[in-house]
């Protein structure tokens, strides 16, 4: 879809959202690398075969790329569990605080070949405390079948926080 083309498919969709004609618009073909899409709705979007699919399988690292990355691993009821870190707060939502339990996102990407894409980050201790100097992290696990490895990024669908893991 060229630019123009991609303009016009928005200018129709604008119109039919205000119920003045236009079309709702239809981006199968569309190239949207690149695309800001914070505060999109996507909600009844159909997002089948894209690395949005929430059918899409995982393509999670194994067990020793974890242990590598200095990640620690275990194993419950046959699954193994991938122990981190991440920051108390988010870096790319708002104030969000990660307290402890369970944090799911509603958007998550299976593309390990981009490091930013949606989901909800964890790292090793030491990596956090190089690249975000004094900020509080918090200890969290996630499902290793969850987790994608894209480039120095590890995301997942759900973390865990752990009651005792607020660091300053």
């Amino acid at each position: 879809m060229t630019r123009d083309e991609l303009d016009r498919v928005l200018t129709d969709h604008a119109a039919w959202l205000r119920g003045e004609g236009g079309a709702r618009a239809d981006l199968a073909h569309a190239n949207l690398v690149r695309a800001n899409l914070i505060d999109a709705n996507l909600a009844r979007a159909n997002l089948a075969d894209t690395c949005l699919d929430p059918t899409a399988p995982v393509p999670h690292p194994t067990a020793e790329e974890c242990v590598a990355a200095g990640f620690a691993l275990e194993t419950v009821d046959g699954r193994a569990r991938v122990h981190g870190w991440r920051t108390l707060y988010s870096q790319h939502i708002g104030s969000y605080e990660y307290t402890p339990g369970a944090h799911v996102v509603p958007w998550f990407s299976v593309a390990a070949t981009t490091a930013c894409h949606p989901g909800i980050y964890l790292a090793t201790r030491e990596w956090l405390e190089r690249e975000y100097p004094g900020a509080p992290l918090v200890r969290c696990w996630a499902w290793l079948d969850e987790v994608v490895h894209a480039e120095d990024k590890w995301r997942a669908k759900r973390i865990v926080v752990a009651d005792e893991g607020v660091r300053p």
